[in-house]
């Protein structure tokens, strides 16, 4: 199972590759996410130009060169306890995962990853 609360779960180069084939004007074509369901097929996705996007995601603003190609960023920083109670729900009711897993990953990962940035972030202000 991938873990997709790390930002190396996304492949970034193809991602600025997308964006800027979007820029140039260009269609960009993607496989749907299928939330890791092998059951699941993936339709091909067409994404066509426009003047506006909304792109969202865990890690858009991480990367120095995505917040490059934005004209405007907006960050919704949710509550711990909320983030674990709608991935809970969203993780048993949409994608049928096994509550056990979910329960593990929203403790034992998502939880400890959000320690690491926090202590990350307190001796960055040391330093």
């Amino acid at each position: 199972m991938i873990n997709f609360d790390i930002p190396e779960s996304i492949d970034h180069e193809a991602f600025i590759s997308d964006l800027h084939k979007l820029r140039r004007g260009e269609v960009v074509s993607r496989a749907e996410y299928t939330f890791n369901n092998d059951q699941s097929r993936a339709k091909l996705l067409q994404i066509p130009p426009a003047k506006i996007y909304i792109i969202e995601g865990l890690f858009i603003l991480y990367h120095q060169d995505t917040r490059d190609l934005l004209d405007l960023s907006i960050l919704i920083h949710a509550k711990d306890n909320l983030k674990i109670i709608r991935r809970i729900n969203r993780d048993k009711e949409e994608r049928n995962y096994p509550i056990e897993d979910v329960l593990y990953l929203s403790i034992n990962i998502m939880l400890l990853l959000h320690m690491i940035d926090t202590l990350i972030l307190i001796l960055m202000n040391w330093i």
